[in-house]
């Protein structure tokens, strides 16, 4: 799922966390998370900023049992992680680079998704200053 803004993309996935808490979901996996669960904003090793959710749908009534994985993410984050994932993350030469270079690629790849992060808080912060200000005026 894509969201235009990064606050839309956090209350959606806050819905998303407590509707596959009830049947038939099953939540298996909720991703990322620091050590006493709470999501965090950006993966530390990678510069990943997505919510993932992995899922089991059971039916056993009908005998239907289904596996799932749903990643929530703004447009500018969902960019970003088209082009990382074969580029950079997929990407077995870069295991065999010079570590000068790997470690180059990876600063980008944070720089970049720090980049993209702040562009999406300006866009929250930008949406809210429209609305105030469009419905000041329209009383």
């Amino acid at each position: 799922l894509v969201c235009r803004f990064g606050d839309e993309c956090n209350e959606l996935r806050d819905i998303i966390d407590n509707e596959m808490n009830k049947a038939p979901f099953k939540l298996v996996s909720r991703f990322p998370r620091d050590e006493e669960g709470k999501w965090i904003e950006k993966v530390a090793d990678s510069g990943y900023r997505s919510y993932d959710f992995a899922f089991i749908y059971s039916r056993p009534e009908i005998n239907l049992e289904l596996e799932g994985e749903l990643q929530l993410r703004t447009s500018l984050q969902h960019a970003w992680a088209e082009v990382s994932h074969d580029t950079f993350y997929k990407n077995s030469d870069l295991a065999n680079s010079p570590d000068y270079f790997a470690k180059g690629t990876s600063n980008t790849m944070h720089a970049l998704s720090d980049s993209l992060a702040n562009v999406d808080r300006m866009f929250v912060e930008l949406r809210k200053m429209i609305v105030e200000t469009t419905k000041k005026q329209n009383k």
